[in-house]
């Protein structure tokens, strides 16, 4: 998949000051060079498609390109900088999604296949799917559409938040839970709904 925007964030309960914590943090993650403060306390470390966003409320692991995720180096590096924010309560998980995998056919044309006769009474083109996700661990929204744009695209929005509490050490097996849904889940769901072929 390729993504136009994936995100993996700590939702934090206490608000806090980072500008007291911004030079160790900078120090801590030296691979995170660029630094630019679009807000009041809120910073944004850069390193070519990746980054990390530091907010009074949350700390996310920011990145765009093509899959080459690694989710357990990029809790690492999360919860280091917990570590230097003294947070030791528990925390939420959050993923972000935007991305796009391609395909053979019109995805638009084959969006249509299964609800022909409802798309002929609105006149629509093409057919997106949203699923809302409220499991024991998750909830959110997974939206599987044709990208209209290119049509050899399908376009995914994910948006998932854990629903309880986790602490820090179950941060790696819940992003991945996470990821597996946004990812493989979604993209098995995309096979069937667009009738596509497995390789």
């Amino acid at each position: 998949m390729l993504f136009k925007n994936l995100n993996f964030i700590y939702v934090l309960d206490s608000e806090l000051k980072i500008s007291e914590k911004i030079k160790k943090i900078r120090e801590a993650v030296p691979e995170f060079p660029e630094m630019n403060q679009p807000g009041k306390d809120v910073y944004i470390l850069h390193n070519g498609k990746s980054a990390i966003g530091l907010s009074t409320s949350q700390v996310t692991f920011i990145f765009s390109g093509e899959e080459n995720i690694k989710v357990n180096e990029i809790v690492t590096t999360l919860n280091k900088i917990l570590k230097i924010l003294n947070i030791k309560g528990k925390i939420r998980l959050g993923l972000k999604v935007e991305g796009f995998e391609k395909i053979e056919l019109s995805s638009g044309e084959l969006s249509l296949a299964a609800h022909k006769q409802e798309a002929e009474i609105l006149g629509a083109v093409a057919l997106g799917y949203r699923f809302i996700i409220n499991n024991s661990f998750i909830h959110g929204d997974i939206k599987i559409e044709p990208y209209l744009k290119d049509e050899k695209q399908i376009f995914f929005d994910v948006v998932l938040q854990t629903i309880d509490q986790i602490t820090p050490a179950e941060a790696e097996k819940g992003f991945k839970e996470m990821f597996a849904f946004a990812t493989e889940k979604s993209m098995a769901a995309a096979t069937s709904l667009f009738c596509l072929k497995k390789d």
